[in-house]
């Protein structure tokens, strides 16, 4: 796999406790270097296709678990989603946590370093010891991540949904044409034997005959669980994306219907995924 300038087959991400957080490296292999986000060392060529290599036992990551936020159309709520399952998932449960931000926009980058953050090819964000964000549009990274968990954040791309694998792939929807756009998709879904999720997002937006016959229509898709608590249209949801930050940290977003239903929202998927979170 090509990836931002350089390739790897079998590279691997510790996490180890860094004196200065929210460093940003990039992974170039034309300046070989040690890049303090990630405590990645380079040795030689990497384009000739020698690998990464670390300071750390790479055993740990053979059982990281993965969830994709997609959907075949945009603005339906995956970056919202992603970022606080990464937060959520590395600061309230410590697990070592990797977000990657599969759209070219790189939302997710951007949203968890607080915009202090611009995207380029293979830029690495180290938010905390315990969660480091990769920028790595249109591809899955190649890597063996040392972690417990990857959150993967999607671009509207029919083609990643034949691509990229998952152990879960949640499905944000805000309307039918949401979920319609996803039967395009659903068969390489399915073919990937991922668990699927579909969350209905702004679920208040239309009122509540129109959210009845929404789900009227999810039902009818074969292999879709239907989270049970739909999201509602929240406004300290939006105050999230504005401040980029987690809702429950934006002002009046603390005791937010919005911070309740996505702290469940989160559990819920790790749980799925059999996290516990270490406490």
């Amino acid at each position: 796999m090509r990836h931002g300038g350089w390739s790897a087959s079998n590279a691997l991400i510790p996490f180890l406790p860094c004196a200065s957080p929210e460093k940003v490296g990039t992974l170039d292999c034309r300046n070989p270097a040690v890049f303090p986000v990630a405590t990645i060392a380079v040795r030689g060529d990497i384009s000739q296709g020698e690998l990464l290599d670390v300071t750390q036992d790479s055993s740990e990551g053979i059982n990281m678990k993965s969830v994709v936020f997609y959907n075949n159309k945009g603005g339906v709520g995956k970056t919202t989603f992603a970022v606080h399952c990464a937060l959520r998932a590395a600061v309230h449960h410590r697990l070592r946590t990797v977000a990657i931000g599969l759209d070219r926009q790189g939302d997710i980058l951007r949203w968890i370093s607080g915009g202090e953050v611009w995207v380029g090819d293979g830029t690495v964000h180290q938010h905390s010891p315990n969660l480091t964000v990769i920028y790595s549009p249109n591809q899955q990274p190649n890597l063996r991540l040392n972690a417990d968990l990857a959150v993967m954040d999607s671009s509207p791309s029919l083609a990643l949904a034949g691509s990229v694998r998952a152990d879960l792939v949640v499905v944000p929807i805000d309307g039918r044409l949401a979920l319609d756009d996803l039967q395009n998709a659903l068969p390489d879904l399915i073919e990937s034997q991922a668990k699927l999720l579909v969350v209905i997002n702004r679920a208040d937006a239309g009122g509540a005959r129109t959210l009845a016959a929404l789900k009227r229509a999810c039902a009818k898709v074969p292999k879709l669980t239907v989270w049970s608590h739909p999201v509602p249209d929240s406004p300290a949801i939006k105050r999230a994306a504005e401040y980029y930050r987690p809702v429950w940290d934006v002002p009046y977003g603390e005791t937010s219907e919005g911070t309740k239903i996505m702290k469940a929202l989160c559990d819920d998927i790790l749980r799925t995924l059999g996290l516990g979170g270490h406490r």
